[in-house]
């Protein structure tokens, strides 16, 4: 009886109340932000890309 008052309270020693179930909208949602993550990183090298070109450009 304690034991499930304590995980329904979220006793943070308890293992279990920490752990988060994947359900499938966590798994779509870190899909999602890892792909954002990716085409952030995508421009930010594209556009670095460009402003290299540019100077290579200038220079010349």
């Amino acid at each position: 009886m304690d034991r499930i008052r304590t995980r329904a309270l979220g006793d943070p020693s308890d293992p279990k109340t920490r752990m988060v179930p994947l359900t499938k909208l966590n798994i779509i949602i870190i899909i999602i932000i890892i792909i954002i993550i990716i085409i952030i990183i995508i421009i930010i090298i594209f556009c670095d890309r460009q402003t290299r070109l540019r100077k290579k450009t200038e220079e010349h």
